[in-house]
């Protein structure tokens, strides 16, 4: 198939990519999750044959952000938008047969387009392809022992949460190994903590007794929606960076939501979280593959 929406129905992981089956397998058990629908490795291998670029000739990032959608492919891709308002803002995401496994996690190798509007996601889709071929992304395989020869990948479009704060939350310390929730938040969209951008508040809370500590970071800036397109990064006033970033029953529901996810994963898990108007939403769910303890 071409197109799978996120519904908590069985999809095959080699259609949709491990991040796509992951969220899928949340929503099949009541975890929220915003709005999503699949562009399968089906439609990115059908893209590659309409536009000459077949394996096992080498294909460049250019070629494939070139290349044109077919008229049948359009087509499918706009059904599934109708889903969406047409002023929607969009997520787009990579989910390749690689990414977010045990094995690795390609972690900040493949692209993430945010603030997408209906009309720019056939660009951001070919954005998410042309990751595939990239060198990094073929570095970062060599030192995993990870052969990307037989490689895919689908791409995922969701609503983008409007977050008033996001983050990742680990389920065990990502460095000691502790028994303990990690969370480092900061305000508006999530990418200025997964890149590095800014330095978030950090919470920590001890299984075994519920104790919770807390360390306020910078949060020197953060990003948010454009009004014209995209996102842009602003100067965080200094009234904000000065308290936290969570209320104490926001810690607690983010604590709670870590926990349900690494006992349905059944091992350590990573989570990329958002809160918009109170609601907190999963963004994503993966094995902490390379443990630093």
């Amino acid at each position: 198939m071409h197109i799978r929406l996120l519904n908590g129905k069985p999809h095959p992981p080699q259609e949709v990519g491990y991040k796509a089956a992951a969220l899928n397998e949340l929503m099949a058990h009541h975890i929220l999750i915003p709005r999503a629908f699949v562009v399968t490795t089906t439609l990115y291998h059908q893209f590659l044959q309409e536009n000459g670029l077949d394996f096992p000739q080498p294909i460049t990032p250019q070629e494939i952000t070139q290349g044109r959608f077919s008229p049948s492919l359009q087509a499918v891709i706009s059904q599934a938008l109708q889903d969406f308002s047409p002023d929607a803002r969009l997520a787009v995401r990579s989910s390749s047969l690689f990414e977010d496994t045990k094995e690795a996690s390609f972690a900040g190798q493949y692209a993430t387009v945010l603030g997408v509007s209906q009309a720019g996601v056939f660009d951001a889709i070919k954005h998410c392809w042309s990751s595939v071929p990239q060198e990094h992304v073929k570095a970062y395989a060599m030192r995993q022992g990870i052969s990307l020869e037989t490689g895919s990948m689908a791409v995922i479009v969701q609503a983008l949460v409007h977050a008033d704060v996001s983050g990742v939350s680990f389920s065990v310390h990502p460095v000691t190994g502790d028994n303990r929730v990690v969370i480092n938040a900061s305000y508006g969209l999530g990418e200025v903590i997964v890149d590095g951008t800014v330095t978030p508040d950090v919470f920590e809370i001890d299984k075994d007794t519920g104790s919770v500590s807390q360390h306020m970071g910078f949060k020197e800036c953060w990003m948010q929606l454009n009004p014209e397109g995209g996102t842009e990064i602003r100067d965080t006033p200094l009234d904000r960076q000065s308290c936290f970033c969570l209320t104490s029953h926001e810690i607690q529901a983010i604590y709670q939501l870590t926990c349900t996810l690494e006992q349905m994963a059944r091992c350590p898990i990573d989570v990329e979280w958002a809160i918009a108007d109170r609601v907190l939403y999963c963004l994503q769910m993966r094995p902490i593959s390379t443990p630093q303890f």
